[in-house]
């Protein structure tokens, strides 16, 4: 993941596996949160920003041309754990809710 300055949000960044890997595991409670299933669900670009954790905005293809923003919390890791709180799904994707 790239290198963020504590505080400021990140510039748009392509999905890298880590990345990748926190969108699959929000695919089934972005689902029940759109109240729509989806046959594909893939990270396309992300924003970051350091707090004390890490928040997230993951832009999402969803099929065709739609996508839909994820907001991520994650926890500092604390002893090997990782916690990861979904803070919602926004559909249609608008790059105001971004945060930078």
């Amino acid at each position: 993941m790239a290198e963020v300055m504590t505080g400021g949000w990140s510039g748009p960044q392509p999905a890298d596996q880590d990345i990748k890997v926190i969108t699959s595991w929000m695919k089934n409670i972005s689902e029940a949160a759109t109240q729509k299933k989806y046959e594909i669900f893939e990270a396309v670009e992300f924003w970051s920003q350091v707090v004390a954790g890490v928040n997230y905005r993951i832009k999402v293809h969803v099929g065709g041309n739609h996508f839909i923003l994820l907001k991520i919390w994650q926890e500092p890791l604390l002893e090997k754990s990782i916690t990861t709180t979904f803070e919602g799904a926004k559909d249609p994707f608008a790059t105001a809710d971004i945060g930078h």
